[in-house]
Parts: C-alpha cells; sequence; structure tokens
C-alpha cells in the first residue's frame, strides 16, 4: 500500500513540469491540446481502482518453515554375558586350575555347586 501511495505522490507532483508550453520540445512547436476535456474520471477512477486492487490482493499467511528435530540417539544397555566356566572333559578340571586342554575346552553356565543341607559347623556355639 505505501508502495501504491509513493507512486501516486510522485506522479501527482510531477504532472506540472509537463504543463510548460513545450519548450522542452527542442525547438519543435507543439500545437495540440494537452488538456483532459471531459468530466474528469478518469484519474480518480484510476486511483480508485490501485487502491481497490491493492486492497483485494490479501496474500495467506506465510507458512512457517519446518523445523525438523533429529532425536536424540537411544542406546540399548549391555546385556551382561551369562557367567561361563572353561571346563576340560579330558582331565576333568577346570580354567584357570589348569592352562591347557587336549581335547579343547567345553563351555558349561557358571553355577555354584548345588546347596546341601546348612549344617552348623561343629565348633560353632550353641544356642
Amino acid at each position: 500500500m505505501k508502495n501504491i501511495l509513493l507512486v501516486l505522490f510522485t506522479a501527482l507532483i510531477s504532472t506540472p513540469v509537463y504543463a510548460d508550453r513545450g519548450g522542452h520540445r527542442h525547438g519543435s512547436e507543439f500545437r495540440g491540446s494537452m488538456s483532459w476535456e471531459g468530466s474528469g474520471w478518469f484519474f480518480p477512477a484510476l486511483v480508485g481502482g490501485a487502491i481497490f486492487l491493492d486492497l483485494a490482493r490479501r496474500t495467506a499467511p506465510a507458512e512457517p518453515e519446518t523445523v525438523y528435530v533429529q532425536p536424540e540417539p537411544v542406546y540399548a544397555p549391555k546385556v551382561a554375558a551369562a557367567p561361563v566356566w572353561y571346563f576340560c572333559p579330558a582331565t576333568n578340571t577346570y580354567y584357570p586350575y589348569v592352562n591347557s586342554c587336549p581335547g579343547g575346552w567345553q563351555t558349561v553356565p557358571a553355577t555354584p555347586p548345588a546347596a546341601t543341607a546348612l549344617s552348623k559347623p561343629a565348633n560353632s556355639p550353641s544356642e
């Protein structure tokens, strides 16, 4: 809207320049008429049309810019491997009690020996 008003204002203040007697024609003489002969409806219609078109040209609001937020990486906790013991079937022993096994090592789950009935030590005080 401001641009249109600026153009119209500039056009209005510069029109008296052309009202001179024709000296800007470089020696040629102008004998015609430069006046608007009529009811004077053209200029108001031009200004009104420009204002109407500017007001009618409503633009849609700009959509906000799409922002992508990358999620933080999710790290799964490391699952501790089940403890294993290394058993040598050839010597019937476990690692680290022996360092080598002639037939190859066998992995077995590391479970403590089955608990037997708990008994009091022989030298424990009696109740």
